[in-house]
């Protein structure tokens, strides 16, 4: 599945000097994101300004191949060779996985006498949807037998008892009788200083130097004994996967042909190198939504939109990100599954509810949906590859919301097998037509995003009646319109391109690096020349691993600092963003008024008068994407001719226009319910609903009459 997205009909004359550039050196940039179902590919020509984008099913079994063949495939389509790209960037899952799998390697965890159980005791929580009374602790990623205590420690006042020969030689002993594939290390206070981590990462080297090691000083400075040795080993659990996967990824890509740099998007947003990936293999963690919000924050910017709530639905799942003043959140308080990851995350909501969500009635007579999913293999019903059972895209083919054909042609739905299986499984439980099934499968798929949409912007204190909707994903233009409605909300916005969001956002991508410490300090006791002092070594050490990467521009990084605070005997912080070189200038009570104010909007209130305390320290540098934007579509606006359909809307047969949005030019216009078709995804214009292509080829839809 693939197409183009350049300038429509060029003359012969252009055709033969496109054929002659085609012929010398230019170069292209490549974005490869790897879905569940399937592996987006977008390729840019960087002096025309020309893209395509192309779809493969993803390989689950052999992921670096499906990839291969993806690139090889869409550098087909302009008859370019492996030599013209000038960039890989790639966004992946891998970490993800093999976290919410239980799939990682094998770990040991190193930790100070005493604290052996860390990781069992944890933070004495459970899950708000849990039943208390048949709640089990989830097995933690490494085992109470594979951590290993060492007698050292280092104290609150910074001086240290470093471990003697013989306990050093005991933990070798210990790590070799339990053969780990890979070994983390995080010993108490080592925020304060991490010579005792060195020495033993050291002495392992010298014993091991083929295991991995993951010291908790590089992966989370912070305190906080459990998060810290939970992100350690978490970075541990998934390292050698990481290590693998990239060196027979860029190994068959070097095969190929490609000897360009390949970067990978972490989870923060940006961009890095494959030393900097390997070594914080956990950054790479929820990289492929990361890289869909990148896409998401470009369409916006290039519409004018500081305020967005962006929703990208695939096969299996829906990432929700909220931007407030053109910028995405980001947190060091996520999860993955049960696990905290405390490394600087896009503040992003997951969610299991796609296109392939399973719809089924309980014994009790109760439909749900999702989160398990009908995957790439069977797929829906209406696929015509095996599957039985009803799935929300079965749903949307059977409300005529999706036509029988669909990618242009090259993809045949079967409505009659969708509706086989929304009857069988839906429908007669329910005692319902199968019309009324399907309505009700949206309906519960669509209440479930909702909510998830509510809990990251009402429950945080912000009105969603002040943002759009993004749509992104093969399914968010079906969804969007009648989520915003139910938000009050009143646009959406649909990128030229929302099916493959992620792989396009990897073009816009900055390149990003980061670093956190924990300094804990009250407004009574404020030294500001001691926070700037932190922030400078911050800075060192987040520009030492910018360093490690390529085609950064020469005039530097844009600097951030947040400053990590709470009033005093709170037990989260919220974070007090300035630019990195106005922190010297910016008076404490300045910042004490910014946090009380962040305070406010967060939480519905704020207390001036209560202390205040820093707690970390955080700072990014942002090298925005060297990589040139394509270039938009230059179209005059026509009239185009619009074939009718049925599409069931509120419980009735409605007749939709049909568009095909390759014919829709900036300044077009339509006010009645209509089905907009593109290669990658269908968008669904309710009725009260209009649509408009604006100057930067976004399809915009819009509440009438508000």
């Amino acid at each position: 599945m693939s197409y183009r997205v350049a300038v429509a009909n060029p003359t012969r004359m252009e055709m033969s000097r496109m054929e002659s550039s085609a012929r010398r050196h230019r170069p292209y940039a490549l974005g490869v994101d790897v879905g569940g179902t399937f592996t987006d590919v977008a390729l840019l020509d960087q002096e025309s300004g020309s893209w395509w984008i192309h779809k493969v099913p993803t390989e689950p079994a052999s992921i670096e191949s499906g990839i291969v063949r993806g690139i090889a495939e869409i550098i087909e389509l302009p008859g370019i060779r492996a030599q013209d790209a000038a960039v890989i960037r790639h966004g992946t899952t891998i970490a993800t996985n093999a976290i919410l799998e239980s799939g990682g390697a094998k770990t040991c965890l190193i930790t100070s006498t005493g604290f052996g159980h860390v990781l069992e005791i944890g933070r004495h929580d459970m899950p708000r949807d849990a039943n208390v009374y048949s709640w089990v602790k989830p097995t933690r990623p490494v085992r109470p037998r594979d951590v290993i205590e060492v007698p050292e420690r280092t104290f609150v006042g910074g001086d240290r008892q470093p471990p003697t020969t013989e306990a050093i030689a005991a933990m070798l002993s210990a790590i070799e009788s339990r053969q780990p594939e890979s070994v983390a290390i995080c010993l108490i206070n080592s925020y304060l200083s991490p010579a005792n981590e060195l020495l033993l990462k050291e002495a392992i080297g010298r014993a091991r130097p083929d295991l991995p090691v993951s010291c908790s000083h590089e992966i989370v400075a912070l305190y906080g004994e459990y998060e810290r040795a939970m992100a350690t080993v978490l970075n541990a659990y998934v390292k050698p996967l990481v290590q693998g996967y990239l060196g027979k990824l860029e190994a068959r890509l070097g095969e190929a042909g490609f000897e360009c740099p390949i970067t990978y998007m972490q989870s923060n947003g940006g961009v890095i190198a494959r030393a900097a990936a390997e070594t914080q293999a956990l950054r790479m963690a929820l990289s492929g939504p990361a890289a869909a919000v990148s896409g998401a924050s470009d369409a916006a910017r290039a519409t004018g939109w500081d305020n967005t709530i962006s929703i990208d639905i695939g096969g299996t799942s829906a990432d929700i990100a909220v931007a407030t003043g053109g910028s995405v959140a980001t947190t060091t308080e996520a999860s993955i599954g049960a696990w905290p990851v405390g490394v600087p995350i896009l503040d992003i909501t997951t969610i299991g509810a796609g296109g392939g969500s399973i719809a089924s009635v309980s014994l009790t007579g109760s439909l749900t949906v999702g989160p398990q999913s009908a995957g790439a293999v069977p797929g829906p019903a209406c696929y015509g590859r095996g599957g039985v059972r009803p799935t929300v895209t079965d749903a949307q083919v059977v409300l005529g919301r999706i036509p029988a054909s669909v990618a242009g042609g090259r993809l045949s739905l079967d409505r009659d097998a969708a509706t086989e299986a929304i009857e069988h499984h839906v429908a007669r439980p329910l005692g319902v037509d199968v019309i009324e099934a399907a309505e009700a499968i949206i309906q519960i798929v669509n209440l479930n995003m909702s909510t998830a949409m509510r809990s990251v912007s009402v429950e945080r204190g912000l009105d969603p009646r002040d943002y759009a909707i993004i749509a992104g994903g093969g399914g968010g233009a079906l969804h969007a319109a009648e989520l915003a409605e139910s938000l009050g909300m009143s646009r959406v916005l649909v990128p030229p391109s929302p099916g493959v969001l992620a792989a396009v956002g990897l073009l816009a991508a900055p390149a990003k690096s980061d670093f956190s410490e924990t300094m804990l300090m009250r407004s009574h006791d404020w030294d500001h020349a001691a926070v700037c002092t932190a922030v400078d070594r911050a800075r060192d050490k987040a520009l030492a691993r910018r360093g490690d990467q390529a085609g950064l521009a020469a005039g530097g990084p844009e600097d951030v600092v947040s400053l990590h605070m709470r009033y005093v005997g709170q037990g989260h912080e919220l974070a007090v963003q300035l630019a990195g070189a106005m922190v010297p200038s910016t008076p404490p009570a300045a910042i004490f008024e910014q946090f009380h104010e962040v305070h406010r909007q967060i939480n519905g209130f704020s207390v001036p008068d209560a202390p205040v305390e820093l707690v970390a320290v955080h700072y990014s540098a942002v090298d925005p994407s060297q990589v040139t934007r394509p270039r938009r579509l230059v179209r005059t606006a026509a009239g185009v001719a619009a074939p009718q359909t049925q599409v069931v809307s509120g419980g009735v047969a409605r007749s939709f226009a049909v568009f095909d949005r390759k014919d829709l030019a900036p300044g077009w216009s339509y006010s009645s319910p209509a089905l907009v078709l593109q290669e990658d995804c269908t968008v669904y214009v309710p009725p009260d609903w209009s649509c408009q292509v604006d100057s930067a080829d976004n399809l915009i839809i819009e509440k009438d009459n508000i």
